[in-house]
């Protein structure tokens, strides 16, 4: 059973029992998953994760009230990463939404939704991603743009995006700073309020690559600046999420990017 409650003893001990039986007899030893509300935090997350081995919680950002304010994905893998880090265990996912019908105005806005959410799960820690769900739904004729964009992102993670993601190494030593527009914006949900950068930014080093991964959670346009490159470098650029972007070259160690409201680009 899923949302086990950790103010339950009897409900902790079950979830106890159960991922010592199954770590005991899964002769795959295949991770253990429980579904955690949307509304859990870190601290809550922390008093179960000792019991699985992926911490995943519903990110429903339209289902929850944050569909303009969907900086709420960086909030929700925040409080995930921050589990882990209180019991040094864990592997962090993103769990998005795919269930709840748009206004027949906002059917436009699925694909930048999902594209957004997706990587800014990524750009914010996430190592992969359970969709809720592929199920056809009643009153939900919505489903094959969700399924078709949710798809789109899989091949691109697929490849070598995926692969950065998973075994790169983080690195901090390139500069992304927003030049024009909106620098922070504020997420708000019943008693917390945070204020985050207008972007998520995610460096990787992999197989003698840089990857940089950048996500406006801003519903204004953006440009930001990337900064500190090696001066003089020919060294193609090319966007991995836009297989119709010009590869080009930044020989002054800088480059502009102009992103569009909710729009993410990753550069390798």
């Amino acid at each position: 059973p899923e949302e086990r409650r950790p103010w339950k003893k009897r409900e902790v001990l079950y979830l106890a029992e159960m991922y010592k039986l199954l770590k005991e007899n899964d002769p795959l030893k295949r991770p253990v998953f429980m579904y955690e509300p949307g509304h859990r935090g870190a601290g809550s997350l922390a008093q179960l994760l000792p019991f699985q081995d992926i911490s995943a919680k519903g990110c429903y950002t339209n289902y929850s009230g944050q569909k303009n304010s969907r900086v709420s994905v960086r909030y929700s893998m925040e409080q995930e990463t921050e589990a882990i880090k209180i019991c040094k265990k864990g592997i962090p996912f993103l769990l998005p939404e795919m269930f709840q019908q748009p206004e027949e105005k906002e059917l436009p806005m699925v694909e930048k939704w999902v594209k957004h959410d997706v990587y800014c799960g990524l750009a914010n820690g996430a190592k992969g991603i359970l969709v809720f769900s592929a199920r056809r739904r009643p009153n939900f004729t919505a489903w094959e743009q969700y399924i078709n964009a949710y798809l789109e992102t899989a091949k691109v993670i697929g490849g070598e995006l995926g692969q950065a993601l998973l075994f790169g190494k983080d690195t901090t030593d390139l500069e992304v700073s927003v030049i024009e527009g909106v620098e922070k914006i504020e997420f708000k949900r019943r008693d917390i309020t945070k204020t985050y950068p207008s972007i998520s930014v995610k460096q990787l080093v992999w197989n003698n690559a840089r990857y940089v991964l950048i996500v406006n959670s801003a519903n204004t346009p953006v440009k930001a600046m990337v900064d500190n490159l090696v001066y003089g470098s020919t060294v193609k650029v090319k966007d991995l999420l836009d297989a119709k972007a010009d590869n080009f070259t930044a020989p002054e160690g800088n480059f502009e990017v102009e992103l569009a409201p909710l729009q993410a680009v990753c550069y390798k």
